[in-house]
């Protein structure tokens, strides 16, 4: 798994590439957006939205998550309010990229969400999860539990 492979992921590849590329090779092959684009700061880059922000720290994570798995290790994955001040569209592309690259594929993923609804959607009915309030737990249960 490569850098460009997580931009692609995540959607991001056409923010750094010129006028919307078509796919991960014909960025590669742009001198500007190859290895040395990855030398630069971000703040020499293109600006990024909040939600585009929140989707390269997904992009970052799963590289991290990558990195470790193939050494035999199993990371347990926190995710801190990953889908806060995003609009529906953004949260619903990052909870399915948790879904499908981390849930799917038997990693354990803690996510923090004020947004009970949206993190219940992918959810698998056999998840756990704690409803908080006021630093106390008041519910666990299964999303079906806490939703009703």
């Amino acid at each position: 798994m490569t850098l460009l492979d997580v931009l692609g992921r995540v959607r991001l590849m056409d923010h750094f590439s010129n006028q919307g590329a078509e796919s991960r090779e014909a960025v590669a092959s742009k001198s500007r957006y190859g290895p040395e684009v990855l030398e630069k700061p971000l703040s020499a880059l293109p600006a990024l939205s909040v939600g585009q922000g929140q989707l390269l720290a997904l992009a970052r994570a799963l590289l991290q998550i990558h990195h470790i798995d193939t050494s035999g290790a199993r990371p347990i994955v926190l995710l801190d309010e990953a889908t806060s001040s995003l609009d529906v569209e953004t949260e619903e592309l990052i909870l399915g990229i948790v879904h499908s690259e981390l849930t799917l594929r038997g990693y354990t993923v803690m996510m923090v969400a004020h947004r009970l609804k949206a993190a219940a959607a992918n959810m698998r009915d056999e998840d756990l999860a704690i409803r908080m309030q006021d630093c106390k737990i008041v519910k666990v249960g299964t999303k079906t539990d806490l939703l009703s």
